[in-house]
């Protein structure tokens, strides 16, 4: 199944080339022009991520890549040409809390109007491993990860709060180096949402590990999801199930790590037709890089001080 793996640290290479029982090679050309490779999956430091993306799409393979897809609008501009030109390609981005059992169960419950109109959204997570060394100095580095805790962590909230509310209009951004690395190591920001959703989220990684928390509040209602990877459950308090008096009602629970449909388990599917999907839109090219837009502003945002700064994506196709 794999044919050959490259990284930019030859030692970790090799072990994982064997791990999957396949080829190391020094030079990635090597894997994305070869003709008899038709498909990659992009897990490299996120500065990489642009230059491999358009080398592989352009040497017609379909990608998968982890989050988040690019560091800016440039780089994006670039893959998103790339991808009109080789509409038959598919490309996915490893959103993976949209796979979260939990997460799709909530959306379902906001599209039937169960909490009426999404009024704040509240997203917490956050680890302790910048304070312990466990992440390696290249995740603080900005020039090669593109950023600290909002590109770890604080995505994930982000693109939940897109699912979930939709489209974001503004951000403010605070962050803080608490172990005075060259990245921030803790984010809390605010966005307002086209509905006006007030969304609100907080990452780091000089806490201990914490418990996923997300809170959805609407105009009847409120959504709560709680608990430990793999343990999540989500809960309920609705003013049009009157039978539950008012009382939080679990409605969905994760018992294992096994319960979740992961990005990369949908897009096998596509490619082998064991699904009627051509695409996946909540992990598309377009969300991906909506995610991009929102990050860009955060950054811009925290730079000035928390100044509010305007969601630029009109240059995304499709918005």
């Amino acid at each position: 199944m794999w044919d050959a793996v490259w990284d930019t640290d030859g030692q970790r290479g090799r072990k994982f080339a064997e791990e999957l029982g396949c080829a190391f090679v020094e030079n990635y050309h090597e894997i994305l022009g070869n003709p008899e490779i038709d498909v990659v999956i992009i897990e490299s430091e996120t500065c990489l991520h642009a230059r491999l993306i358009v080398e592989a799409l352009s040497n017609k393979k379909h990608v998968f890549s982890d989050k988040v897809v690019c560091r800016n609008r440039e780089e994006g501009e670039q893959i998103q040409e790339c991808l009109e030109r080789n509409p038959e390609l598919l490309y996915v981005v490893s959103h993976e809390s949209l796979g979260n059992p939990v997460f799709v169960k909530a959306k379902s419950i906001t599209e039937a109007g169960m909490i009426g109109k999404p009024v704040a959204f509240y997203f917490r997570r956050a680890h302790g491993r910048a304070k312990d060394g466990s992440l390696g100095s290249d995740w603080l580095t900005p020039e090669i990860a593109g950023g600290g805790a909002l590109i770890d962590l604080g995505i994930h909230g982000i693109s939940l709060a897109i699912y979930l509310t939709g489209k974001p209009l503004k951000v403010n951004a605070r962050m803080k180096s608490w172990m005075r690395g060259e990245s921030e190591d803790s984010v809390s920001l605010m966005m307002e949402m086209e509905n006006q959703c007030l969304v609100f989220l907080h990452a780091d990684l000089v806490t201990n590990y914490q418990e996923q928390y997300m809170e959805l509040i609407g105009t009847e209602g409120i959504l709560v999801v709680s608990g430990r990877e793999g343990k999540e459950k989500l809960f309920l308090n609705s003013s049009l199930r009157p039978e539950t008096e008012g009382r939080m009602e679990l409605v969905e629970e994760r018992n294992s790590v096994e319960n979740f449909y992961y990005p990369i388990e949908r897009f096998v599917d596509v490619l082998t037709g064991e699904t009627d999907e051509k695409a996946i839109k909540d992990l598309d090219i377009g969300n991906g890089l909506e995610v991009v837009a929102v990050v860009e502003a955060a950054y811009d945002s925290a730079a000035e001080d928390g100044k509010s700064r305007i969601v630029d994506d009109g240059w995304i196709h499709g918005n």
